[in-house]
């Protein structure tokens, strides 16, 4: 089967995503999106417009090959929010001021960029109109308040550039170059995703279906975490973090 490596740009005003495994108290951003993440988008921007037809399609591809080239700089700042709960009684109140809604301090880091986030997906080419479609209806990546919009029309390309984030297993280290290492998030492979049919059936009913993408029914089974290196630098200085992209222009 052939495929196509299909490129969307995405801009931004500002960016926040959570690194996998840190805590929601104090979310570390790394100014990439995973590829799980871009993969969960996709699949979002068909469900989120009611077309469940198309996300059944394109869950039946994954998982896709994804890279993400990051902005060519990114100044990553803390900023505090406020979380608001609401009780779940009528006793649940807060201790020291007697309300119902508990008002609760959060960290979280956001980055203002320069420049896109790219996205490379290697599609089948006789399903690239499925997800170039899906790319360019993508609203947002991460976090909901990290809002994005498709800059011009999805397109083909020969390949990612080297600078992309990569699995710590596919980088060629040999070659010198000074590299970010963040941990993200990618769909297991497709036996893991979608067990044969004469296999056990424990793991047959573990299979990866559109209501398994719920943030309440999703299983450990179906992912992993993995080290991604970046070409690159961090420079810090107090709270502020500045992220310069390497290895490209």
């Amino acid at each position: 089967m052939s495929e196509i490596w299909l490129r969307a740009r995405f801009l931004t005003h500002s960016f926040h995503y959570r690194m996998p495994d840190t805590v929601a108290i104090s979310a570390v951003n790394p100014a990439v999106p995973s590829p799980l993440t871009v993969q969960m988008a996709l699949l979002a921007a068909y469900l989120r417009e009611g077309e469940r037809g198309k996300a059944q399609a394109l869950l039946e591809l994954l998982p896709l090959k994804v890279r993400v080239r990051p902005p060519r700089g990114a100044v990553i700042y803390r900023g505090i929010m406020r979380y608001v709960r609401p009780p779940k009684d009528a006793g649940d109140l807060d201790k020291n001021t007697g309300a119902g809604y508990k008002i609760s301090p959060h960290f979280r880091e956001f980055a203002l960029l320069d420049g896109p986030i790219e996205v490379y997906v290697l599609a089948p080419a006789e399903h690239h109109k499925l997800v170039a479609e899906a790319l360019e209806r993508i609203p947002y990546l991460g976090a909901k308040d990290s809002l994005v919009s498709c800059q011009g029309e999805v397109e083909p390309v020969d390949e990612p550039p080297s600078d992309c984030a990569v699995a710590l297993e596919d980088v060629d280290l040999s070659e010198l170059a000074d590299y970010v290492v963040l941990q993200l998030a990618d769909f297991e492979g497709r036996e893991r995703l979608f067990p044969p049919a004469k296999g056990k059936q424990k793991a047959q009913d573990k299979a990866l279906t559109l209501e398994r993408l719920l943030p309440s029914q999703r299983l450990k089974e179906h992912y992993r975490l993995g080290a991604y290196l970046i070409k690159g630098r961090v420079y810090s200085s107090g709270n502020v973090k500045v992220f310069c992209r390497g290895g490209g222009n």
